[in-house]
């Protein structure tokens, strides 16, 4: 839940090291025709076997990305291959872990820029949390918190950094304190939050059982973006759950 306005700092660089010579653009496009070709007739002979002996190839040597894609062949054909799924899902996490790695280091280095930036610190708490750190994160949100407090002490009608509290709490699961700051952005109107703002209450209200009052926060939330597909599964699933088969119907499962 964590605040996307400064995800631009926490993506990866792409270039090139400025020595690939490129060849025409007629040559490219026929070598790529023909790659694509070669690919394609190979996929149809190739069986379930050979895509899961090149994806242990790839697992073992470290190749991730290329392992991921020859499972994915692997699935394609056999679709309930149950080891094909497993092996899938320990690449995937890996590279979560690799990923969430890369976030705190360039969070930290944001923190070295600027240590007083409350969303600093919740990104570093997120981060923490990917990794299974969660002492630490919640001292990173925690920080954060405090951070958010003086700016409220100064202006208690900054929407943002109520907004930012309340994931704070969201993230370290205290659900009560969460919907409280999320109450404060609803009460201030502060618009560019709003809808987030009924959406995560709404499911945190369900999450805890009051489920009247959770489908009153999606119905608020559909009065602002009738097409919100969190507002709408979170209103069928409360809607079931009070017994409203017939009215559930008409939103997403």
């Amino acid at each position: 839940m964590i605040d996307r306005s400064k995800s631009a700092e926490l993506g990866l660089p792409h270039g090139t090291n400025g020595r690939t010579r490129r060849s025409g653009p007629g040559l490219a496009m026929l070598l790529a025709s023909v790659a694509i070709l070669c690919m394609c007739a190979g996929a149809q002979e190739y069986k379930t076997d050979y895509w899961m002996d090149a994806a242990d190839r790839h697992m073992q040597n470290g190749s991730l990305e290329e392992a991921m894609i020859a499972y994915d062949r692997a699935l394609q054909l056999e679709p309930e291959h149950i080891g094909a799924w497993n092996q899938k899902a320990v690449a995937h996490q890996v590279l979560s872990q690799r990923a969430f790695q890369k976030a705190l280091d360039l969070s930290k280095s944001w923190l070295d820029r600027d240590p007083d930036d409350p969303l600093a610190w919740q990104s570093m708490g997120a981060a923490l949390d990917g990794l299974y750190r969660d002492e630490e994160a919640d001292e990173a949100y925690l920080r954060s918190i405090q951070l958010l407090n003086q700016r409220l002490e100064k202006d208690p009608t900054d929407g943002e950094s109520w907004f930012l509290k309340a994931e704070n709490y969201a993230n370290m699961k205290m659900n009560e304190e969460a919907i409280w700051a999320y109450d404060r952005v609803i009460e201030l109107d502060h618009r560019p939050r709003l809808l987030d703002a009924w959406n995560t209450k709404a499911i945190f209200l369900a999450a805890m059982g009051r489920y009247d009052e959770s489908l009153l926060a999606s119905e608020e939330a559909l009065k602002i973006d009738p097409k919100s597909e969190t507002a709408r599964v979170n209103k069928g699933y409360v809607l079931r759950k009070l017994g409203l088969e017939s009215g559930a119907e008409n939103y997403a499962a």
